[in-house]
Order: structure tokens, then C-alpha cells, then sequence
């Protein structure tokens, strides 16, 4: 063999072992998400239709179809406390395509109200951006007798009678424990239903005395002269609703919950994905006019990377596990 038979088959062995090495990395590279998405995404919302979590999930929805031109599905599983919108994303593959709308009722407090948890709120998920937070508003039927908390207070220590509240997700449920707990409320009872739509309208038929919901999703009842707002649940008044004076400003001291709503996924999903997923949706919902809708909701708006949102949902279920332990409210 001369030197230019060499030569020639030097060089087709090199060629050779490219060609593999290329083969060998578009798999890893397909993986990493490089291609994602190809096909329609779906986002599954735990609660009914017109919940906070849902607008929310519509509007990643829309940012997500803007960004890719693919089609984002959203899919409503109420029930169970949120249960069966877990356990549908738990079957999914880990793979981007099927995604979940986190929240503090699902991952701060459900896990502590479960005598035996569905589902872990940390191992279960990969928590990829949060979105807002949420205050609530105490509210009454609007031709109830209760014009304040003091109104409320009174028929309790006056002994007349044992006042109910209604609840639609476990952080309404934990919020209506820790008030009745704080304001020292005797002999109040819980009253649970499947989604806040369905408590504030059994709340306007005066089914129940009070109940702590959503402010995106109460305010619209307050407005129509529905229901009264009694306080905020946050340690500080809230823009939308400006004469409506916080839980603390009452003398129920210290009382500061809010909800806030991010956006999850399967355990397991490629951290490039996760990236890209993170920074659509980051990106869309810094614009103004996103900022503009967030506002007019009442929500205040949180930003962070996967990291810090893992870190976030941690402290948050230690958050609601001590409110939830203070209110003495045993799991179930």
C-alpha cells in the first residue's frame, strides 16, 4: 500500500468515526429538547372552570401557542382536592407535553391536611416558574346580617349560634381554620365543596355564613352587589380593593396568607426543556400588557427560575404546615 492508499484510508476511518460520533449525539440531542415542541401540549388545571388557577392557566396557554405555534390544551380535573389533576399528570411522560398548574392548595396544603398523601408536593413535581400571588377576600352574603368582623365575632360570643363557612380548595380551608382559630370563634363548621365557583354561588344563596376566596374570582360578586368584603388576607391591603382593611388592622394580629399558582410538571423532566418552557413563560408574563391583566385580577406578580421556585414551593409548604398546625386542623 503507497503513501496515498494511506492517506485515503486514514482519512475514511476519520470520516467513519464522525459519521458515528454525529449518529450517536442526535438521540441526546433530540432529548435535550432541541426539537421541543413538535406536536400540541396540554396544561391540566386541578379546579372547575373559571377558578383563578384556570385563568392562569389559559393565559400560559396563549403564551406558550404564541411562542411555538403549537396548540396548548387546557384540560379542567377538579375533585379530590386536586387529587385527580395529579394523578392524570402523574401517568404523563415526563416529556413536556403534559404540564400542571401548581399551587398553594396543592403543593403547601394538601400535603399536610392528608392523613395519607396521593402524592408528594416536591418529589412528584418538576416546578418549573411560578406566576402570581393571590390574596383572598373574607366575604358574606351581602344581605347577611354581618357587616364586619366584629358583626361576626358577636354573634359567636353571644352565644346565638355556631357559624359555617364554606370552602372550595384547601387553601380556602386552611385560611376559614386559621381565622376561626386566631379570632377564637367557637364551635364553627367547615363546610367543603368541589371548587369556589360552586361555594360563592351557594354563598349568594346564603347556604353558609362566610367563606375566604380569590380575590380574582370574588371580586366580580362583590361588584354586582352579591357578597360584602369584610378583610384581605394579606398583611397588607391590596390595590383592587383598597377599602377593604387587612385581618390584622381588625385585631385578628399577625393573620398574613395568600395563595400563589406556578407552573409544574412530571418528576423527571430533561432540564433543558424545563428551561425553555421557563423562559416563554417568564418572558410573556413580564409584558406590560400581561402585567396590566395580572393587575386587574389583584394578583401580584412572581418571577423566578426553576431553582429558585423549587426553593420557593419548599418554604411555602413549611409556611402553611405551621398555620396549618397553629389552627389545630388534623389531616384526614
Amino acid at each position: 500500500m503507497n503513501d496515498i492508499q494511506r492517506r485515503r484510508q486514514r482519512r475514511a476511518v476519520c470520516m467513519g468515526m464522525l459519521a458515528l460520533g454525529l449518529a450517536a449525539s442526535l438521540p441526546q440531542a433530540h432529548a435535550a429538547g432541541t426539537d421541543y415542541p413538535e406536536r400540541p401540549l396540554s396544561i391540566i388545571v386541578p379546579n372547575p372552570p373559571g377558578s383563578a388557577t384556570d385563568t392562569l392557566a389559559r393565559m400560559v396557554a396563549e403564551a406558550l401557542n404564541r411562542a411555538w405555534g403549537q396548540p396548548v390544551v387546557v384540560e379542567n380535573k377538579p375533585g379530590a382536592q386536586g387529587v385527580i389533576g395529579v394523578q392524570t399528570m402523574k401517568r404523563a411522560p415526563a416529556d413536556g407535553y403534559t404540564l400542571i398548574i401548581s399551587f398553594s392548595g396543592l403543593n403547601s396544603s394538601n400535603p399536610w391536611l392528608q392523613a395519607q398523601p396521593a402524592y408528594h408536593y416536591k418529589d412528584d413535581f418538576t416546578h418549573i416558574a411560578p406566576l402570581v400571588r393571590a390574596p383572598s377576600l373574607l366575604l358574606v352574603n351581602v344581605d347577611s346580617p354581618y357587616h364586619s368582623v366584629d358583626d361576626l365575632l358577636h354573634d359567636t360570643v353571644s352565644g346565638n349560634r355556631h357559624l359555617t363557612y364554606g370552602y372550595g380548595q384547601a387553601t380556602s380551608q386552611v385560611m376559614g381554620s386559621a381565622y376561626v382559630h386566631a379570632a377564637d370563634i367557637a364551635g364553627a363548621v367547615g363546610i367543603p365543596y368541589r371548587g369556589q365557583p360552586q361555594a360563592l354561588t351557594d354563598l349568594v344563596g346564603r347556604q353558609f355564613d362566610f367563606m375566604f376566596a380569590d380575590l380574582s374570582v370574588a371580586k366580580p360578586f362583590v361588584d354586582a352587589g352579591k357578597l360584602r368584603a369584610l378583610a384581605v388576607s394579606t398583611g397588607e391591603r391590596v390595590t383592587l380593593a383598597p377599602d377593604v382593611p387587612t385581618l390584622d388592622e381588625l385585631g385578628v394580629r399577625g393573620y398574613d396568607l395568600a395563595a400563589w399558582v406556578g407552573l409544574s410538571g412530571p418528576a423527571g423532566m430533561p432540564p433543558a426543556i424545563v428551561t425553555k418552557i421557563s423562559e416563554v413563560v417568564r418572558a410573556a408574563f413580564r409584558a406590560e400588557d400581561v402585567q396590566a391583566r395580572i393587575r386587574q385580577l389583584g394578583f401580584t406578580s412572581l418571577d423566578a427560575d426553576p431553582a429558585t421556585f423549587a426553593a420557593f414551593v419548599d418554604s411555602e409548604y413549611e409556611k402553611w404546615g405551621r398555620a396549618i398546625k397553629a389552627a389545630g386542623i388534623e389531616p384526614q
